[in-house]
């Protein structure tokens, strides 16, 4: 299980790496300092749009900030699901959540092959952090 703490700290890590100030990280992430330190202390959990943005602010993959590595070719799995009408997806969720589920779908449509599958380990890492399997 990863911590909101070991990806604050992988920020730090990178940050130092690259060179970068946390001003300078702050105001091209669009993260305040005030989110990393309730991430750090675990107060908060960064959210999907948040990982994306501080990735991407670093040069990074979001499973690197949030696994700490990044995965190869060799251990990707691939596991093809029943094919599920939009409607049959939707059918059990409240009318907040299925505006979340149609943002999200309308966010990845066009990814590629490396894409969804770096999105679906974000969604993984984030469900691991807020305590789902």
């Amino acid at each position: 299980m990863y911590t909101s703490h070991e990806i604050v700290q992988r920020i730090y890590k990178r940050l130092e790496e690259i060179g970068m100030s946390k001003t300078e990280f702050s105001q091209k992430s669009g993260v305040s300092f005030a989110s990393l330190s309730q991430w750090n202390t675990g107060q908060r959990f960064p959210s999907l749009r948040n990982l994306n943005r501080v990735a991407e602010c670093l040069n990074m993959s979001v499973e690197e900030l949030t696994n700490g590595s990044q995965s190869t070719a060799s251990n990707v799995q691939i596991v093809k699901e029943p094919e599920k009408a939009p409607q049959d997806v939707l059918a059990g969720l409240r009318d907040d959540q299925k505006v979340v589920v149609e943002e999200v779908i309308e966010y990845i449509r066009g990814f590629d092959g490396k894409q969804c599958h770096e999105f679906y380990n974000m969604l993984e890492s984030v469900m691991k952090l807020s305590g789902n399997k």
